[in-house]
């Protein structure tokens, strides 16, 4: 197995953006078996019955092929995600991924992380948070795809984007190119697009047409636009609540 301190590294960070780890704490994360891969895009992230994996840097999405063969598209995974945390409680469970964009991921054996949880109360009760904030996100998308009309259900979708960009990507106080009306890189097609709000190809060209008509958003060649958040909120029937995120810190 590859070890990369890196991995250690990008874990322990995680943690201590939300906990106050101890000594001996640190030094189990630390410790852990792990390596890195690096991904294309559309590339399948390959995992074995006892991998959790953290994303260092990209975008995937987690997903299912429908009866009829269509994909459908259950979540997005920034960087900073663990996306299948859920291993640690589902050992027989496993969802399928895909790189969305060129990506690198740190990879643990799912066995050797258990045995940290079962040594620190702290560290378990991180991962029961993340779990029960992954269950919430779920629901929302449930709502959003049974109970929204189609130009709301993506303007939701994209303010969810919107503000799970603004918690994971540190802003550089002195850049005007970081603040959220100068747009966001978002590696997504239209079929991307389509396949995580239950809509076609087509239909999604059309509600982001609707959008770009109402001066709600611009989005081009990955590049989404939002000029005003607040109306692109409200006719998407939006509260971030549900994401129970902070805000990434302002650097010098």
């Amino acid at each position: 197995m590859i070890r990369s301190d890196l991995t250690n590294e990008a874990l322990l960070g995680k943690l201590r953006q939300n906990l106050r780890l101890e000594a001996w704490e640190e030094a189990l994360v630390a410790a852990l078996p792990a390596h890195d891969a690096v991904m294309v895009r559309d590339q399948p992230v390959m995992l074995d019955a006892d991998t959790v994996f953290l994303v260092l840097d990209g975008w995937l999405c987690g997903y299912q092929m429908a009866g009829d063969g269509e994909r459908q598209i259950k979540s997005f995974h920034l960087t900073g995600d663990i996306p299948n945390v859920s291993r640690l409680i589902l050992p027989g469970y496993a969802s399928q991924y895909t790189a969305l964009s060129p990506c690198h991921l740190a990879l643990f054996r799912a066995s050797a992380l258990k045995e940290v949880c079962q040594k620190s109360v702290a560290i378990t009760g991180y991962v029961s948070r993340l779990l029960a904030i992954e269950a919430r996100i779920a629901q929302e998308w449930i709502v959003n795809l049974a109970g929204r009309k189609s130009v709301a259900r993506a303007a939701h979708l994209l303010c969810e984007l919107a503000v799970r960009l603004d918690a994971a990507v540190p802003k550089q106080a002195s850049s005007p190119g970081q603040a959220p009306n100068s747009g966001y890189v978002i590696p997504l097609t239209q079929t991307d697009l389509g396949d995580a709000l239950g809509l076609s190809t087509v239909h999604t060209n059309r509600v982001l047409q609707e959008l770009r008509a109402q001066h709600l958003i611009t989005f081009a060649a990955g590049h989404l636009v939002i000029p005003d958040r607040e109306r692109l909120a409200a006719v998407a029937g939006f509260d971030p609540a549900y994401l129970h995120l902070k805000a990434a810190p302002v650097t010098a």
